[in-house]
C-alpha cells in the first residue's frame, strides 16, 4: 500500500503572521528568531531585558550590507543566516510602538525561563496599554510556557487592570534542542 506523504518540516505560517517580536534573547529566543526569519521569512525583532542585553547581544554579528543584526544556524535543523529588523533592550522598539501602526508586530514569542515570565508579562501589559486603538492586539506565544505560563500572564494583566488582553498560547516545553553558538544557535532538534 502507498505510504502517506512525509510531513512538511517547515509548514507555512498563517498569512496574518508577518512581523514578530521575540522577547528573550537566550538560546531559545535566538533560535526562535532565527527559525522564524530564516525558515518562514518573517520580519523579526529580538528583545532582551536591559540587565541581560549586553551579554545576549555581545556576540551578535551584523549584516555587512544593511548593518542589521544577523543570526546564523549551523546544523541541519537550521542552516543559514537571517537578518533581524532589531535586536536590543527597548521593548517598544521591538514591538513596533515607536514607528506607527504599520510597524506593529502581530505576534509576540516569549522565550524565557519561568522566573522571567512575570517581568515579561508586565512589559507586554504596559505595551498593550499603549497599543493604538482599533488595531488588533498581537498574539502572545510562550515558548516555553512551562505549563501554566499563560496563567501567569493573564493574572499579571488583570492585576494591571487591563480589560482588553491579547490571546495567549503556550508550549509546554521549548520547541528546540539548542545551544548558543557565536552569532546564532546550534539547533540539534526542531519540534
Amino acid at each position: 500500500s502507498p505510504q502517506p506523504p512525509a510531513p512538511n518540516p517547515n509548514p507555512p505560517m498563517p498569512h496574518d503572521i508577518q512581523r514578530v517580536a521575540v522577547l528573550g534573547a537566550g538560546n531559545g529566543g535566538k533560535t526562535t528568531a532565527l527559525d522564524l526569519a530564516l525558515t518562514h521569512g518573517l520580519a523579526v525583532r529580538l528583545f532582551e531585558l536591559p540587565a541581560f542585553a549586553s551579554r545576549a547581544f555581545s556576540s551578535l554579528a551584523r549584516d555587512l550590507d544593511s548593518g542589521r543584526p544577523l543570526l546564523r544556524g549551523n546544523t541541519p535543523a537550521l542552516h543559514g543566516a537571517a537578518t533581524l529588523e532589531y535586536a536590543g533592550d527597548d521593548v517598544n522598539e521591538a514591538l513596533g510602538l515607536k514607528h506607527g501602526a504599520a510597524a506593529l508586530v502581530d505576534t509576540v514569542f516569549v522565550c524565557t525561563t519561568v522566573q522571567a515570565q512575570k517581568a515579561m508579562a508586565y512589559l507586554v501589559g504596559v505595551a498593550v496599554r499603549e497599543w493604538p486603538k482599533g488595531r488588533k492586539l498581537p498574539l502572545v506565544v510562550l515558548n516555553p510556557g512551562s505549563t501554566g505560563g499563560s496563567l501567569v500572564f493573564v493574572k499579571e494583566w488583570r492585576a494591571m487592570g487591563l480589560v482588553e488582553m491579547p490571546v495567549v498560547a503556550e508550549f509546554g516545553t521549548l520547541t528546540y534542542g539548542t545551544r548558543a553558538s557565536g552569532s546564532g544557535g546550534d539547533c540539534a532538534v526542531k519540534v
